[in-house]
């Protein structure tokens, strides 16, 4: 079969590409074009394996989307499908480039700036706080109040919580209003 591939032209081969000794013989055909592409894209500062592989991905997309009916060759086809992917892989590449530096803050900075690290005592300050609150709830709350509150900080709005519990929205909306006057009335919750 390999013979009878090298007799066949361009736009033949790209409507068997699908097989991999088929895409072979067009890579072939193609290698130089793509070569002398990657060497006019290397001025951009990317790297030949990541050109070439894009070179041959547009090759690729050239095979799957050729059509002969539209009136141009499949070398012409071929040639902006793998330069539009060359492009694209500069450009994405130049819009990566520069990541590190416009996110790095520079020691000076860090050093002059006050710090949002939390210190040992802090967190465990945080902790001590949340675990009062978390037992004032236990405390105060109802079991029943309490499913409520979970329902209501899980971001179930009145209708769905009422409905996920199977109450009424009446006794849903009369349960946040005890949890609320409860909660408001322990002053350290506020």
């Amino acid at each position: 079969m390999t013979i009878s591939l090298a007799l066949m032209s361009d736009e033949e081969l790209s409507l068997l590409a699908g097989e991999s000794e088929v895409f072979s013989e067009l890579e072939s055909r193609y290698l130089t074009f793509i070569g002398s592409l990657v060497r006019k894209f290397s001025s951009y500062d990317v790297e030949a394996e990541d050109l070439t592989q894009a070179a041959l991905i547009g090759l690729y997309d050239a095979c799957r989307n050729y059509k002969k009916e539209k009136g141009a060759s499949f070398r012409t086809f071929a040639a902006v499908c793998i330069t539009n992917r060359l492009k694209n892989e500069v450009r994405d590449h130049s819009a990566n480039k520069n990541i590190p530096l416009n996110t790095s803050v520079s020691i000076e900075e860090l050093k002059n700036s006050p710090s949002d690290i939390a210190s040992p005592e802090d967190i465990l300050e945080t902790r001590e706080n949340f675990e009062a609150v978390v037992n004032q709830i236990h405390i105060s709350l109802s079991d029943f109040e309490r499913k409520v509150l979970v329902l209501v900080l899980s971001g179930y709005n009145r209708r769905e919580g009422a409905e996920k519990l199977s109450i009424p929205q009446k006794a849903f909306d009369n349960a946040l209003q005890r949890i609320r006057r409860k909660l408001k009335a322990n002053s350290s919750i506020r």
